[in-house]
């Protein structure tokens, strides 16, 4: 069994921190958006184009957020089957 240095516990660490601020990024967002288009019946404004931004807002923040999530897991599974080889 390998011991993880120092290196490897700061590089886990920041992806860490990285795939948390992406979530939250990426709820955050949902919620502007979802307040955005509230505001927007609110003052009667036109709603149509306030909802197809954010429905293509949020799916693209939600999808960067699953992509990068997958690659950070990928790779700590990738790494777990090389340092047992």
């Amino acid at each position: 069994m390998f011991k993880k240095d120092n290196k490897d516990r700061v590089v886990n660490f920041i992806q860490g921190i990285t795939l948390i601020f992406i979530w939250i990024l990426a709820g955050s967002m949902t919620l502007l958006f979802i307040n955005l288009v509230n505001i927007s019946y609110q003052v009667n404004d036109h709603q149509s184009a306030s909802i197809v931004i954010s429905i293509i807002a949020v799916i693209i923040f939600w999808i960067l957020a699953g992509i990068l999530t997958y690659v950070f897991v990928g790779l700590h599974k990738h790494a777990g089957k090389e340092e047992q080889a």
